[in-house]
């Protein structure tokens, strides 16, 4: 479904389809071919190099060709097509992309990059995955339907986040990018764990 406003466009989707919750991982904000974002958010790299082979060649550790990735936004800082559709190739899965805001101001929804993830590209998306019912957006929402569990990104998250806006702590909230996982994309299993209440909290 497709909602206008005089702003912009906004594409939500409710996916229909019968994901195995073994195969599926969430994950967020690798900036790829960003250097600022290593100092920005303290990450334990030395070099956009360094940086990039780590985030891929973590992905690629824990996701199989035949899983599906949500990838809730600002994968790569570039606008060229062809090192974006590079990067797209050297990850596993199939990639359902929800678009962040430098994804935006760097044309990523264009016809080239759409193609390679079988235009998979959406704001929001909405899906059941093993009975679970999921809402995720590049950004945390305040609101949302709350019988969901909202999953989002954007943040830059973690023990050594210096981010001066902070998402209040949420039983039905996750943040899923890569400076809160370790740098590693998120299984469901590992997702609903951290969700799960814990004795005495």
């Amino acid at each position: 479904q497709i909602q206008n406003s005089n702003i912009y466009k906004i594409i939500s989707m409710v996916i229909k389809e019968n994901f195995n919750p073994d195969k599926v991982f969430f994950t967020s904000d690798q900036h790829f071919r960003h250097s600022n974002i290593i100092k920005f958010c303290h990450r334990p790299f030395n070099a956009v190099d360094e940086q990039d082979k780590a985030l891929i060649d973590n992905w690629n550790s824990v996701v199989t060709k035949d899983s599906n990735v949500f990838m809730l936004g600002d994968f790569i800082f570039t606008a060229h097509i062809p090192t974006v559709q590079h990067y797209l190739r050297r990850l596993k899965g199939r990639i359902w992309w929800v678009m962040g805001n430098h994804d935006y101001q760097s044309k990523l929804n264009r016809k080239e990059i759409a193609d390679v993830v079988d235009g998979r590209q959406f704001d929001v998306i909405r899906t059941n995955i093993n009975g679970t019912q999921f809402t995720m957006c590049h950004f945390p929402m305040m609101f949302w339907d709350r019988n969901s569990i909202m999953l989002y990104g954007h943040m830059h998250g973690g023990e050594k986040s210096t981010a001066s806006e902070k998402v209040p702590p949420h039983p039905k909230m996750y943040d899923v990018g890569v400076d809160n996982n370790n740098y590693f994309p998120i299984s469901y299993y590992d997702l609903m764990e951290k969700l799960t209440p814990k004795d005495g909290i």
